[in-house]
């Protein structure tokens, strides 16, 4: 039996390790750091900002790839 959970973190962290707030829609906005960002490439072909989308069930999903990517499947 898979245990659900509707948790959706409160703050999104980048690869470089910017860290911000996830809004009420559900939306992290790295826009602030994105001009100065040395990975910026790693994250989007943008000029203008980066938007990441936080889904429900979103710690579920990421501790599920992390599970089997261990089990090596």
């Amino acid at each position: 039996m898979t245990k659900s959970t509707t948790e959706t973190p409160e703050s999104a962290t980048s690869p470089v390790g910017h860290t911000v707030t996830i809004s009420a829609n559900r939306r992290a906005y790295f826009t602030e750091y994105l001009s100065a960002c040395p990975s910026k490439n790693r994250c989007t072909r943008s000029e203008l900002r980066r938007v990441m989308n936080v889904y429900p069930y979103h710690s579920y999903a990421k501790a599920k790839r992390k599970r089997l990517r261990a089990e090596g499947t």
